[in-house]
């Protein structure tokens, strides 16, 4: 049984390496892609939760994290110094109430895309299980390109359309965050934001998304998203977010009567 241990201070930006680092060993063991997707957001969001919450964003403790590989499953363990949390006291994020919420979403996406979670010593400590038959091919895979937005922005008549290639997470979705800003002072009312070429999305990234829908729906405008992949899809559909958003397939589809 291959495990792999980790520890990195408390701050957000030490969170990509380790996760390109198992990206690559998940790879290396032939995992699906999908799989490697949810495997890759939970770690994610226990691992900002665990820092943030957890830790306190003090980057003089640490977070543990610890990843097993079985030949049937995936056993992930996320460690904190904090004084832990109650689980069940956690708001459903689909709730009408909350959907435009920008917080709240992480314990609840992997709720949805672990096939176990464990809440131990308090929440201090926890244990996701993914099910997956591995096919030890090599574990010798490439690291992945890191995680790079790249934003373009174009206007045909009175609507916007900002493509975003790449993936939206922890690090850089204060990047998106500005674009928008920088959309609504130049006076762009109505926006199509182009998923067709964004392979990763986490809840940071939808709440900047919810904030654009807010600042659009207070100067009497609109947000329009369109062409997502099946694996952000799972994203919008299990945060019940396509029901906040506007979502179509296409481009095309996304102008028409807008």
């Amino acid at each position: 049984m291959p495990e792999y241990n980790y520890q990195i201070h408390s701050n957000i930006k030490n969170i990509a390496p380790i996760l390109n680092e198992l990206e690559a060993k998940w790879k290396g063991f032939g995992i699906d892609e999908k799989i490697i997707f949810q495997l890759r957001l939970s770690t994610e969001e226990l691992i900002v939760n665990a820092i943030k919450h957890g830790n306190k964003s003090c980057e003089e403790l640490l977070i543990k994290i610890v990843c097993r590989i079985f030949a049937d499953k995936i056993e992930l363990e996320i460690v904190d110094k904090g004084s832990g949390f109650d689980h069940a006291s956690l708001p459903n994020p689909t709730a009408k109430e909350n959907l435009e919420k920008r917080s709240g979403r992480g314990v609840f996406l992997v709720k949805q895309f672990m096939d176990k979670i464990e809440f131990l010593e308090g929440g201090r400590r926890i244990k996701i299980i993914k099910i997956t038959d591995i096919r030890d091919i090599s574990n010798t895979a490439e690291m992945p390109k890191e995680g790079k937005m790249i934003i373009s922005k174009e206007v045909t008549g009175n609507i916007t359309i900002c493509k975003i290639d790449g993936e939206i997470n922890i690090d850089n979705s204060y990047e998106l965050r500005k674009t928008f800003e920088d959309l609504t002072k130049e006076g762009s009312r109505k926006v199509i934001v182009n998923f067709s070429a964004l392979n990763y999305i986490d809840s940071s990234g939808l709440a900047t998304l919810i904030e654009m829908f807010q600042r659009l729906k207070k100067i009497d405008g609109a947000l329009r998203i369109c062409s997502l992949n099946d694996k952000v899809k799972s994203v919008f559909e299990i945060t019940k977010l396509n029901t906040l958003f506007p979502v179509y397939d296409s481009l095309e589809s996304a102008q028409e009567g807008f």
